[in-house]
């Protein structure tokens, strides 16, 4: 297996134990050419990060966790594995979507509960 490019790697969110899901975390895929993808490995172990948003121009993932109501970030390691960026963050009931704004300012997740939590600073 050769190490996918910057441009041919994609991250994948999942569903563990915690979310009713089998998964372990954030899954690595990828990307080839002809336009299979390949399953590399489970990038880093997280509870339920069932929606993923990728930083414009630093190597961080930032992923949701539904069931927890908080959003994590994760930095990248090696070809494709990420690590733990910071402790979690509270962002609201049934924490279900996250962006990052396209200038690098802040982080945006949406809730499908009621409590939403406080703004999230990316830099």
């Amino acid at each position: 297996m050769t190490p996918p490019a910057q441009d041919d790697l994609i991250w994948t969110g999942s569903y563990t134990a915690d979310g009713g899901g089998r998964a372990d975390g954030i899954g690595a895929l990828a990307a080839h050419a002809e336009g299979s993808l390949e399953w590399l490995e489970t990038a880093v172990k997280a509870d339920s990060p069932s929606f993923l948003a990728v930083h414009p121009a630093l190597p961080v993932v930032y992923a949701v966790a539904e069931q927890r109501g908080m959003v994590r970030a994760f930095r990248r390691t090696g070809d494709f594995g990420l690590e733990p960026l910071g402790g979690p963050q509270p962002a609201g009931d049934a924490t279900c979507h996250v962006a990052v704004d396209p200038r690098c300012r802040f982080l945006t997740a949406a809730c499908w509960g009621r409590r939403a939590g406080p703004a999230l600073r990316t830099g």
